[in-house]
C-alpha cells in the first residue's frame, strides 16, 4: 500500500487527490490505528469516517488527503451485520457562490434629512441616559438609532449571488444587448443592411471588452479564438485542443473549397 502511494504521489503528481475506501471486515481496526495508517503511509491523509459501524468498532474506513472537500460523511443501513458509509466528495475545489449582501446607493441619500433625524437622536440620547448606564446598553442605542436613520434616508440594493465577470460594467452590457437585438433582426429579415449593422455592433463589444480587445491570435482569415481553461483536465479536451489544431493550418488548407480536397491536403500536413 505504501508502494503505491509512493507511485501515485510522484513530483509531477503531487498535488494529485487520493481516495481510499473499503470494508475491512477481515481486519477490525480501532481509531488511532486507522489514523496511524493515513498519516504515516498514505502521505498525510485523514480518515473520515469517525462514527461506529458495528456496535464500537469501525469496519468501513475513507481516508484521503482532502478532507475539505468531503461534503457529507454518514451512516446509512446495510444489508449485512454493519451500517453502510454514505460518502459525497467534490473531485476539485469549487468556488463558494458570493453572498448576498445590501448595497447603500450614497449618490441618492437625503443628506439634509440625516443629519436633522441624527440631532433628534442625540437630543433623545442625552434625556436618557447619564453615566449610572451601561455602556453596552447605550452602545446599542446609538447603533440602532443611526441604522435606522441609514435605512430610511439611504437608497439600497442587493447584491447579486451569481457568479459574474468583474470587467463587464454597464456600457458592455448595454451594447451586449442591442449587439444580441441586432442578431435576432438580421437573422429573421437576412438582410444585408441589418447583417451590417449586426457586424458593426459586434465590433463595438469586442473593443469595448478589456479581455478580447487584448487578445490576439495569430494565424489565417478563419481562426477561432480558443476558450479560456481554467483546469488542466479541461485544458487538453476536444474543443481546446480542436481549435489550437484548427488555427495551426496553413491558410491553403483552410481554403480548400471542397471537403474531399480538404482531407486529401490535410494528410500532407504534420498537426502536431
Amino acid at each position: 500500500m505504501s508502494i503505491t502511494a509512493d507511485e501515485i504521489f510522484k513530483k509531477e503528481n503531487n498535488s494529485s487527490i487520493l481516495w481510499l475506501g473499503g470494508d475491512l471486515t477481515f481486519l477490525i481496526l480501532t481509531g488511532n490505528q486507522i489514523q496511524y495508517v493515513a498519516t504515516n503511509i498514505l502521505h498525510k491523509s485523514k480518515t473520515v469516517v469517525t462514527f461506529f459501524t458495528r456496535g464500537t468498532a469501525t469496519l468501513d474506513i475513507f481516508l484521503t488527503n482532502r478532507p475539505s472537500l468531503v461534503n457529507r460523511c454518514e451512516p446509512i443501513p446495510g444489508t449485512g451485520d454493519h451500517d453502510i458509509v454514505f460518502i459525497d466528495s467534490n473531485a476539485i475545489a469549487m468556488h463558494p457562490k458570493p453572498t448576498q449582501r445590501k448595497i447603500y446607493i450614497w449618490k441618492r441619500s437625503d443628506i439634509e434629512k440625516m443629519k436633522s433625524e441624527a440631532q433628534e437622536l442625540s437630543k433623545i440620547f442625552h434625556g436618557l441616559y447619564d453615566t449610572q448606564i451601561s455602556i453596552l446598553r447605550m452602545w446599542d442605542f446609538i447603533k440602532s438609532g443611526l441604522k435606522n436613520i441609514q435605512d430610511k434616508n439611504i437608497p439600497s440594493k442587493m447584491s447579486p449571488t451569481r457568479f459574474h465577470h468583474p470587467w463587464i460594467n454597464g456600457t458592455i452590457k448595454r451594447i451586449t444587448r442591442r449587439k444580441k437585438k441586432a442578431f435576432k433582426k438580421a437573422q429573421s429579415t437576412k438582410s444585408a443592411k441589418d447583417l451590417k449593422r449586426y457586424k458593426s455592433i459586434k465590433k463595438r463589444v469586442h473593443k469595448k471588452n478589456p479581455v478580447t480587445s487584448s487578445v490576439r491570435v495569430r494565424g489565417h482569415k478563419e481562426r477561432v479564438l480558443i476558450p479560456f481553461a481554467r483546469t488542466q483536465i479541461y485544458r487538453p479536451s476536444f474543443f481546446p485542443d480542436t481549435i489550437s489544431i484548427w488555427n495551426g493550418l496553413p491558410q491553403h488548407l483552410v481554403s480548400c473549397t471542397t471537403l474531399e480536397l480538404f482531407k486529401r491536403s490535410v494528410q500532407m500536413v504534420q498537426l502536431r
